[in-house]
């Protein structure tokens, strides 16, 4: 009996696509091998990921270093190497129509761009920017260099995306 024959009885297969998905979008470097809870309901449920502590994502180490790029492959988690090499190319296509429904969509630049934005004006308005400006000594006006940085971040990252899913 193979492993492609008993992944889909152990995990559910298409949060382990979203999650994937979720490192490939955010690039979320901590996430790929820790800072996931693995859970399940029942001891009859399948399995499936929770993400926590992404603070490691979005173009930045878990010290908020720059981190231009990230592949969630590099770290080798062996559930989701086992996944993309198997001969069974379902969750290869699983990954590819979460990308057809939501890559010009919900991971489209724009759209994340927005909500970043979204975000980061109610810290600004509220002072919260300000105040961790001070508390930390971070450089002055550094929310607009941050702001530029994922701007580019996020569409590089998207055409990264795009080709790493044509590819599958």
């Amino acid at each position: 009996q193979t492993f492609e024959q008993h992944v889909g009885a152990w995990f559910d297969l298409d949060n382990v696509a979203a999650y994937y998905m979720f490192l490939l979008v955010s690039g979320a470097s901590d996430n790929a091998i820790k800072n996931y809870y693995l859970a399940r309901p029942t001891a009859q449920s399948r399995f499936y990921f929770v993400p926590w502590d992404a603070d490691a994502s979005f173009g930045r180490d878990w010290q908020g270093e720059l981190l231009p790029h990230y592949d969630p492959a590099q770290h080798g988690h062996r559930l989701f190497t086992r996944l993309l090499q198997s001969d069974d190319s379902l969750f290869r296509e699983r990954l590819q129509e979460l990308w057809q429904r939501h890559g010009e969509t919900t991971f489209a630049p724009q759209a994340l761009l927005a909500r970043f934005d979204q975000l980061g004006g109610s810290l600004l308005e509220g002072g919260a920017i300000e105040r961790e400006t001070q508390r930390w000594q971070y450089e002055a006006n550094r929310y607009d260099a941050d702001r530029q940085y994922l701007e580019t971040w996020i569409v590089t990252r998207h055409d990264w995306v795009n080709t790493i899913v044509e590819r599958l």
